[in-house]
Parts: structure tokens; sequence; C-alpha cells
């Protein structure tokens, strides 16, 4: 529950800030797809669990839990409600997180190239559920959308490193901190 609200405020965080920076920048289109990259981390990033000192820690894959689908669809909203869409980003990052969750014996988010190859890969994914959508909708779908979201698409793999490398030093701290909460030490007993 601690990580559902700490991705939410981080990613709320970064879609409020970014949004002007990169206008700032020049790009007015397009964005990076946080919501992307946190789901990906999520779906595909493993989590350490000590089982005991001798043997130090152990990876275990996270299973697919509620509270990681709860935070593709708040992750939609936000984005959805900070972009001014019509509300496909969170069915598109729901769509993400069973589609990675589903991969995740046969890909890992190990080393930067393969960062930034899986997160343009789930933006484009993203993109091209929401487009789906617009056009089942009786929406317009022309090339110039399509070339937005190919530049958005590009930004979320340029940005994928550097915030993957954010979330695994949060996800550590968390680790840490409720593995010392859960030990009872023979000192503490007095």
């Amino acid at each position: 529950m601690t990580r559902l609200v700490l991705y939410t405020a981080l990613a709320f965080f970064l879609l409020t800030i970014l949004g002007p920076l990169l206008r700032l920048v020049g790009i007015e289109s397009a964005s990076v797809d946080i919501g992307a990259i946190l789901v990906l981390h999520r779906a595909l990033g493993e989590r350490r669990v000590p089982y005991s000192k001798e043997q130090g820690w152990r990876f275990l894959p996270s299973g697919l839990e509620g509270d990681a689908v709860a935070l593709a669809l708040i992750l939609g909203y936000l984005t959805d409600l900070l972009g001014g869409l019509s509300g496909v980003h969170g069915l598109g990052l729901a769509a993400l997180y069973l589609i990675a969750r589903a991969l995740s014996r046969q890909v890992s988010l190990v080393g930067a190239v393969s960062q930034c190859l899986l997160s343009f890969a789930a933006a484009v994914a993203v993109a091209v559920i929401g487009l789906f959508a617009r056009w089942a909708t009786g929406g317009h779908v022309g090339a110039g959308i399509a070339a937005v979201l190919l530049g958005q698409a590009v930004l979320t793999a340029a940005a994928a490193p550097l915030l993957l490398r954010l979330l695994r030093w949060i996800d550590t701290k968390l680790s840490r901190e409720s593995t010392e909460r859960g030990t009872l030490r023979i000192g503490d007993m007095t």
C-alpha cells in the first residue's frame, strides 16, 4: 500500500513538472509517458527479499498484485486528467501491465539499452491501444497524431533509465524499512 501511494505521488509530481519543462525546451505536443515506465517497473521489476543472514538476498519476481493493476488505472487517470485526454490511458496502462506480466519471464529491465527499448515498446503499445480506442469510438486518427505519439515514445525511452534507477532506489529503501520493522532484535527485548 505504501508503494502504491508513493508511486502515485511521484507520478503526479513528475506529470505536473515535466509538461512545463518540456514546453520551456520547445517540445509542445509530446511528453514522457511516466505511467508506462512506472507500470513496466512494477510488472517486470524484481524485488530483493532477504531469506537468511548467511545467504544474503535473493530475487523474487513480483507476482500479479491488485495494487499494481490499481496503480496502472490510477496513473492512467492522472495522465488523462492532466493531459486533457478522453480517458483511454488507464485502459492502455492496465493492458500494458497484464502483457508485461505475461512476458516477465522472457524480458528483463537490466541495462540501459533494454530499459530504453522496452520503454519505447511500452509507450508505443499504450499509444496503439489509445489510438484504437479513439478510432473505435469514432474519433479522428490521423498521421499527425501518430507522429506525436512516436515522439512521445522516443522521449519515454530517453527518460526511462533515469526514472527506473530512481524507482529501484525507492524500492530498496522501502524493502530495507519493511525488513527492519519486521525483525525483533535481542537488544530490543530488554
